[in-house]
């Protein structure tokens, strides 16, 4: 899980997951964002990666090669978010 921070998202957003990514073991990168409740998913598909995006406190990421889930509001629990922006739902 890498969480984005506002001072560091250009490194946390592409150059961490080029890293991540060359390690054979892994078969998900979540990138969770800190303003709002939204998050990239980067899923191993052979070896390929596949970019999926999640947005809003309903949403729920899949995890089945662990057999997991995974539920933006889980991760944002008790999370205050900036005021005046909208909170995106599906």
């Amino acid at each position: 899980m890498e969480v984005l921070s506002p001072s560091t998202t250009n490194i946390d957003r592409f150059r961490k997951p080029d890293e991540y990514r060359r390690h054979p073991s892994l078969a998900y990168i979540p990138l969770v964002e800190t303003r709002f409740p939204s998050a990239v998913l980067y899923r191993r598909e052979g070896d390929a990666w596949a970019e999926e995006s999640f947005e809003g406190l309903d949403a729920v990421i899949a995890l089945p090669a662990i057999g997991a889930q995974l539920a933006l509001a889980d991760i944002y629990e008790n999370v205050s978010f900036e005021p005046g922006r909208p909170i995106p739902t599906r």
